[in-house]
């Protein structure tokens, strides 16, 4: 018997991974005394153009818009206006060219002419970093100027232009031989210049030349201008809950309330006093005058009693890690205020090294009604499991807690980790400074009150912390150029860079070890 052959798709070779290639570009590219108003450039395959509005950048930037189309394999850019003499242009398309069918990228391509005898060869390098985190930041614009005078930057074009990659790093080629001022800009409107407050920039001190080697690679730190303006940054509100926010850290914050009040409210301050938590009851509107260093910010109105209830009634305890300071106490904040303890049915319940002890521990509210000390003695040395029941506390919306186990050992502060940073001030240091310390642990929240030393030139301070809980833990450190206190942005208009911070290694604290750290201002 006979049958015929079965039909089948054919399976291919392997999936393409290689982007197009040129194989002919007229003119040539790196051409020299180009005096054309079209640029074609052929590829090997079918290629499709990805976002090439958004990822074009042309040096210098052209007064029009080229025309840029596909024609089969080929590119075409059509110019507009007629090119500047003896300059070299430089066409950076970076990967918006990538072939049809699979979409692989042609990275970083650069097609390049001049209008006169030769092709600028110089180069401008660095990174951009952001000014308070250190981090690199990505696709910021990075601007040349053979214009030196200061307002070129917000009323005029660069004559050269870049983009940082991924790591905050960039690179300008073809570059004349010239003076520049350079610049960063996070963009918010396109306009190739600052001129709005609200986009973060960078900028050098001085004019660069491309051959001074002692400059580069060149370090911009990036910043927003600071508004000055004392003002609220926020505010809200939940049942029994009013909060807000300063937009500039205050010096001396007070609190003016203008209702009257059965019920004393509680003011609760964030480490740096920027928030601001109050928590009240019984009452419709809560009015407030918001001050800092006798000087009225902002009134402010909340309405307190229409809003959601807090349905999610729950408590954490301040001093929860596996091992505590025997001189710590046991302290439960609440995310709602507290309306009753249910003594008779509810205990809190401590094993001691299996031992179980029942009996009812005292319990009491501290100058806060969210806040509540567990009164009991806690043995150096020993580990207690700690239940607090079910139900042992009802806030005022009538919601009660849930259970909470937690489990510690109890140990000498004198046995709990240190750590101890060291403050070097180089050779290099021209003038003496304040330096604000902040204990950071692995979120980069603040563990601990700010500390403030003084540096000259070859000084060499300490900062120690003792008693902190096993973890991670490094420093921040602030130059505190204007004594205010806190860390300070820039201000292009007035010629400053933003304050400079240095960052410590993060290091792994141990229970009974001190770790030091060196950080070297220069």
């Amino acid at each position: 018997a006979y049958s015929c052959a079965s039909e089948v798709a054919p399976t291919g070779g392997p999936k393409d991974t290689t982007p197009p290639a040129i194989v002919e570009s007229v003119p040539d590219n790196l051409s020299i005394n180009f005096n054309s108003d079209v640029i074609t450039i052929t590829f090997d395959e079918f290629f499709q153009l990805n976002n090439y509005k958004q990822k074009l950048l042309i040096s210098p930037p052209l007064e029009k818009e080229p025309d840029i189309h596909i024609k089969g394999k080929r590119l075409i850019i059509k110019l507009k206006e007629q090119l500047i003499p003896n300059t070299t242009y430089r066409f950076f398309f970076d990967d918006a060219i990538a072939d049809y069918n699979e979409n692989n990228p042609l990275k970083n391509f650069t097609f390049t002419v001049s209008t006169g005898d030769f092709i600028d060869s110089l180069s401008v390098a660095g990174t951009v970093k952001d000014a308070f985190t250190l981090k690199p930041v990505k696709d910021a614009m990075v601007f040349l100027y053979d214009d030196l005078s200061d307002s070129a930057f917000t009323n005029k074009k660069p004559y050269y232009i870049a983009k940082t990659d991924e790591n905050g790093n960039f690179t300008i080629n073809n570059v004349r031989d010239t003076v520049y001022n350079i610049f960063s800009i996070i963009e918010s409107d396109k306009s190739l210049n600052y001129n709005l407050p609200t986009e973060q920039i960078a900028f050098n001190d001085f004019p660069i030349h491309p051959l001074d080697s002692t400059i580069m690679p060149l370090e911009l730190l990036m910043f927003i201008k600071e508004d000055s303006t004392h003002a609220i940054s926020f505010k809200e509100s939940n049942l029994n809950y009013a909060s807000f926010g300063y937009k500039i850290p205050p010096i001396a914050p007070e609190i003016v309330f203008l209702n009257e009040m059965e019920f004393e409210p509680i003011i609760e301050y964030s480490i740096n006093k920027d928030t601001v938590k109050i928590s009240t009851k019984n009452i419709d509107t809560l009015n407030i005058i918001a001050i800092d260093n006798k000087i009225t910010i902002d009134t402010l109105r909340f309405v307190v009693s229409s809003q959601r209830m807090i349905d999610n009634f729950k408590f954490n305890i301040s001093n929860s890690g596996k091992n505590v300071s025997d001189d710590d106490s046991l302290l439960l904040s609440f995310n709602n205020l507290i309306d009753k303890i249910l003594i008779d049915s509810a205990q809190v319940i401590m094993s001691i090294d299996t031992i179980v002890d029942t009996t009812y521990k005292k319990m009491t509210y501290l100058d806060s009604i969210n806040k509540v000390m567990i009164n009991t003695s806690l043995e150096t040395g020993a580990s207690y499991n700690i239940t607090i029941c079910d139900s042992t506390f009802t806030d005022i919306n009538g919601h009660y807690s849930k259970k909470h186990i937690w489990d510690a050992k109890i140990i000498n502060k004198d046995d709990l980790g240190g750590f101890v940073l060291k403050i070097v001030a180089d050779s290099t240091l021209t003038s003496d400074h304040d330096y604000i310390v902040k204990l950071l642990d692995a979120n980069n929240n603040q563990k601990a009150a700010n500390k403030v030393v003084r540096l000259m030139q070859n000084d060499t301070t300490t900062v120690t912390y003792k008693g902190l809980s096993s973890g991670k833990y490094s420093c921040l450190i602030i130059e505190d150029n204007n004594g205010n206190g806190k860390w300070t942005s820039g201000d292009y208009s007035h010629k400053r860079q933003p304050e400079r911070v240095f960052y410590s290694n993060q290091v792994e604290v141990k229970d009974k070890f001190d770790i030091e750290e060196i950080v070297i201002i220069k």
